[in-house]
């Protein structure tokens, strides 16, 4: 393992660490596994800070592939995200059934060269429906700005789609 992965696995566990700590008392806090781009697939923690506003942190993977045009290989995601929620209350949660997520997303590619991190910002819209008090699913989509095009590994366009989908657990 490199100097450089220990250390963001380092940074991500004291992330987590912090943004955990008060929720297992307060009960505003959430665990969410999901599939996205360009979260890829991802497990995260949400916290509620205000009464309609939550914050997210995430860590995704994605395995290597290959394809005859190319490929990639290991990707390795984090994200934090601001949700701003509006719209009608649905039975099961006191949360506004729509909501606005702004966040930020940097994804490495082995052998995650910190150099090469590709980062991007995120703007979407979306909708979370809870079958219990416990369980919900979550849908969005919108558009992902590529914050450095010319120093990232992927060498995307400035602008691309974002999408995604999460099952998540309140505790």
């Amino acid at each position: 393992m490199t100097k450089t992965l220990r250390l963001n696995i380092l940074l991500l566990v004291a992330l987590l660490s912090m943004v955990s700590y008060p929720v297992s008392g307060q009960k505003k806090g959430e665990i969410s596994l999901g599939m996205g781009y360009p979260e890829l697939a991802n497990l995260g923690i949400k916290y509620r800070l205000f009464d309609q506003i939550r914050t997210a942190v995430t860590i995704g993977w994605l395995p290597e592939a290959s394809f005859n045009r190319g490929g990639w290989d290991d990707l390795l995601s984090f994200s934090g995200d601001l949700y701003f929620h509006f719209g009608r209350t649905y039975h099961y949660s006191d949360l506004r059934l729509f909501y606005v997520r702004v966040g930020l997303n940097a994804i490495m590619q082995k052998p995650f060269p910190r150099e090469e991190t590709w980062w991007n910002s995120t703007w979407r819209v979306g909708g979370e429906i809870y079958s219990s008090k416990k369980i919900g699913v979550t849908i969005d989509g919108g558009v992902i700005y590529n914050l450095n095009p010319e120093t990232n590994w992927a060498h995307m366009e400035r602008l691309m789609p974002a999408f995604g989908t999460t099952v998540v657990y309140r505790f």
